[in-house]
């Protein structure tokens, strides 16, 4: 899985003439990517009751999947918008940040995904 998130990523690097813009939205599409997986496997594994809500500011809203999603959705949204403006004055940490961001939450879905067998059950 790693080799094909790799493949994909540098796929779409190369795809586009890789200007500092072109690389930072790549990394926004990657974060946005990475938060949607995330809240993906969370939301099955509540409604499994397999798991729990790790972040404290989400806990309590953790039963209400649609305010879940928006909230989850709502703050990687905010996050990403600050991460474009603060692109405008520094691009080189804005797009190593906006990368770092898509690895950790990609990260985080994929064993969250093996920690409850997800991958096992649907035959990934």
């Amino acid at each position: 899985m790693k080799k094909t998130l790799i493949a994909l990523l540098v796929a779409l690097s190369l795809s586009a003439p890789a200007s500092a813009d072109t690389l930072f939205n790549v990394g926004m599409v990657f974060a946005v990517t990475g938060h949607g997986m995330d809240l993906s496997i969370t939301s099955y594994c509540l409604g499994a009751e397999t798991c729990k809500e790790a972040n404290p500011l989400l806990r309590p809203i953790a039963e209400r999947p649609i305010l879940l999603g928006a909230a989850k959705m709502g703050l990687a949204g905010a996050s990403l918008w600050y991460l474009a403006e603060a692109h405008k004055s520094n691009p080189k940490v804005a797009t190593v940040v906006v990368y770092a961001m898509g690895g950790l939450f990609t990260y985080i879905a994929i064993r969250n995904g093996r920690t409850i067998g997800y991958f096992q059950k649907v035959g990934f």
